[in-house]
């Protein structure tokens, strides 16, 4: 697609880079260091090549910010906890709310005088 084009959600594709990357690596892995590659991968949600191209490029710069990085899986580990803390919330809400309706129905109120 070109990129003026509208799209609509992209799912989980990374916006292309601005500088265009011209030149391509290859490599040859036997069925065991392909499974391994594909298993880190997954781990990390990234396509083979994407997690491939981030190991190497950190190895090359000499940081050790690649795909598993420490904090990356403690990060999704946090938002995956973020997300179920709102959830029981509004679970709780709600499960307020419905007590709160049956308790008025009896023609209690909850105001304390």
């Amino acid at each position: 697609m070109a990129e003026g084009s509208s799209r609509g959600a992209q799912g989980s594709r990374r916006p292309r880079q601005q500088a265009r990357r011209c030149y391509r690596v290859e490599f040859t892995l036997t069925g065991q260091e392909m499974a391994a590659l594909a298993e880190a991968a997954g781990r990390v949600r990234l396509a083979r090549g994407a997690y491939a191209a981030q190991v190497v490029l950190a190895h090359v710069n000499g940081s050790g910010a690649g795909p598993e990085a420490a904090g990356r899986e403690a990060l999704g580990e946090l938002i995956t906890a973020a997300g179920l803390v709102r959830k029981i919330g509004v679970l709780l809400n709600v499960r307020h709310e419905v007590a709160r309706a049956k308790w008025m129905r009896r023609g209690r109120s909850l105001m304390v005088t």
